[in-house]
């Protein structure tokens, strides 16, 4: 721990004051990308290969795979890998510098500087680690939920979200197969809110946004054994499982038809 500490306190140094951005855009911004790309590629390979078998036999839906032209449970693969080109390229990088402004008016406003982010030499306490991890897999809940739930209204979900919905049978990497407003509104707010507006340390932003990326990719993957059949149910029926958790799916009864599925399979 101490070798770990060392090297952290001298990579802030190292940028704090002369490379901000290096801390607060381009690494962030490397751990996501990179994770999406190995976690969801490795994931393609499974679908591909159908090895091992201990992981591709929990794959919900097995017959249903991306194929190069368009069907009637996935986009075309050039439409899928456009999109997400967009998104990694385009997207997702201004959200992270247009956000900048807005999280530093609040970050200041509440005390933890410029960026919102405390950006310290010294490791976060395990309180402040505890504290963080209630507070933002609450507010990810929360702010999930209710984005996405708005996202399926009859006025909102032809011209943006039934883009994401040509994924009935999704894969791990269709996670950021969406519009780019949704990806603003429903992936990159209700994630980062989390973690400027209560003063989050840099590392814990830097271990979330990996840990972010990885949920929402094994959410994606089709594969019951990485806790996808919650929301692949989700994207094959287009009814109900609006949050991550599903604990605002229980409080506002929407996963009724999930349950009912699943107890007419035991049948």
């Amino acid at each position: 721990m101490e070798n770990f500490a060392s090297a952290w306190a001298n990579f802030v140094d190292s940028y704090k004051n002369d490379n901000p951005l290096m801390l607060t855009f381009y690494v962030p911004f490397a751990l996501m990308t990179g994770t999406y790309i190995l976690f969801g590629g490795a994931l393609l390979l499974i679908d591909i290969i159908h090895k091992p078998d201990i992981i591709y036999s929990t794959k919900v839906q097995p017959a249903r795979v991306l194929r190069v032209e368009k069907t009637i449970y996935n986009p075309s693969l050039l439409k899928f890998a456009g999109l997400l080109l967009l998104n990694f390229t385009i997207t997702l990088p201004a959200c992270i510098v247009l956000s900048h402004p807005f999280y530093s008016y609040v970050g200041n406003a509440i005390g933890y500087g410029d960026f919102g982010w405390i950006i310290s030499r010294e490791l976060p306490n395990l309180w402040h680690v505890l504290a963080i991890i209630v507070w933002a897999a609450a507010s990810n809940e929360v702010l999930f939920f209710y984005s996405h739930w708005l996202l399926h209204h009859r006025l909102l979900y032809p011209w943006i979200h039934k883009i994401h919905h040509e994924a009935k049978a999704p894969i791990g990497l269709a996670a950021v197969y969406a519009h780019p407003l949704e990806v603003v509104v429903g992936n990159f707010f209700a994630t980062t809110f989390a973690l400027y507006v209560p003063g989050a340390h840099l590392l814990l932003v830097y271990v979330f946004a990996v840990v972010g990326i990885v949920i929402t990719v094994a959410h994606h993957s089709g594969y019951s054994v990485l806790d996808a059949r919650h929301h692949d149910f989700h994207h094959s029926h287009n009814i109900g499982n609006y949050g991550t958790m599903g604990i605002m799916d229980w409080l506002h009864g929407t996963s009724k038809a999930y349950h009912n599925y699943l107890k007419r399979k035991k049948m």
